[in-house]
């Protein structure tokens, strides 16, 4: 859970215009409070979690595994060697999914969902994150 004293922040690094929508749309409905950051790729993220002050920490960060410049899992490595960065939980969505990538997300302590194919699941998969997190 957030301090009382910091801001809900949602980091969100997705390639897909419509699944950044998305996930904005169902952030939004589910709590106005909430802020939502949104990166188009691994790099972009990176480059913006270094300039962060400690009161602007995201709650979450959400990535798509499949993503140019990066991947999901390849950016988390660099997050985690943010100082500050590395208890922040993480989580990969992806339509790729087999044992050996879930394996190493759990290594990772990386949570590893399949990527929702309807918008009700993606509000369901959005939701008891931020529930647990945010």
């Amino acid at each position: 859970m957030q301090q009382p004293d910091k801001m809900k922040l949602i980091v969100l690094a997705e390639d897909d215009s419509d699944d950044q929508d998305m996930v904005r749309e169902i952030v939004n409905e589910i709590d106005q409070e909430v802020d939502l950051l949104i990166f188009s790729d691994g790099e972009q993220l990176l480059t913006s979690m270094k300039t962060l002050s400690a009161s602007k920490r995201p709650g979450l960060i959400i990535l798509d595994q499949n993503m140019p410049k990066l991947k999901g899992s390849e950016t988390i490595t660099h997050i985690k060697a943010i100082c500050g960065f590395e208890n922040i939980p993480l989580v990969i969505y992806t339509t790729y999914h087999d044992k050996v990538f879930a394996e190493r997300c759990k290594q990772m302590n990386v949570e590893l969902f399949r990527k929702p194919d309807t918008f009700d699941a993606f509000t369901k998969m959005i939701g008891d994150l931020m529930k647990k997190y945010v």
